[in-house]
């Protein structure tokens, strides 16, 4: 029985007139040609009615750049969001992904997954003392005298480093705290008169 149906493929639809009796004879007397993972509504032994549309979604391939590795995933997902579940890639809540997760699939989309981690380092520093002069009278002018030895002092620094893919990109001083303050040297200088 002569039966007219519509075939959709990714959105574009035609007409044929057909007198095969299953989705599949239809589509093969059309020459349209299904890869694996080409989604078909109705499914393709189901009989033909008049009037029956017939919906292809086309799988595309989507190259993606993760983890040191050049993936080619064939793929019928709507989504970048979908297709990373489909391919069980998981994000880290630092990662960057590019384009963004909403972005619609598209023949030969490039992704690129940047895997960010940030790392906290304590180190200790020295603190360098500092030297107090104070004039004094009673040693000659020209001489000078240490009332106090310096002592350097200690303090903690906590370092943050950015790693992209494991490679070091920024390292930024995020705090410091004093463990041990310095001592001030102290050096008293004459000032009194040279007595002749």
């Amino acid at each position: 029985m002569r039966k007219t149906i519509a075939i959709t493929i990714d959105g574009e639809e035609q007409s044929i007139v057909t007198f095969k009796n299953t989705v599949a004879a239809a589509l093969e007397e059309s020459g349209i040609t299904l890869g694996p993972k080409h989604e078909v509504h109705p499914s393709l032994e189901t009989a033909l009615e008049n009037n029956t549309t017939i919906s292809i979604d086309r799988a595309v391939t989507v190259k993606v750049s993760v983890d040191g590795k050049q993936l080619s995933i064939l793929t019928n997902e709507d989504s970048l969001k979908e297709l990373l579940a489909q391919a069980d890639i998981t994000l880290g809540e630092e990662d960057v992904i590019k384009p963004v997760v909403d972005t619609p699939l598209e023949e030969g989309m490039e992704v690129v997954i940047t895997r960010i981690a940030t790392e906290y380092e304590k180190s200790t520093a020295t603190i360098d003392y500092t030297t107090e002069v104070k004039k004094d009278s009673s040693i000659q002018k020209g001489k000078s005298k240490v009332l106090q030895e310096g002592v350097p002092g200690e303090k903690e620094v906590t370092t943050k480093v950015v790693y992209e893919d494991g490679v070091e990109v920024s390292r930024e001083v995020v705090e410091e705290a004093t463990k041990k303050a310095p001592v001030n040297k102290i050096v008293a200088e004459g000032s009194g008169q040279v007595m002749v």
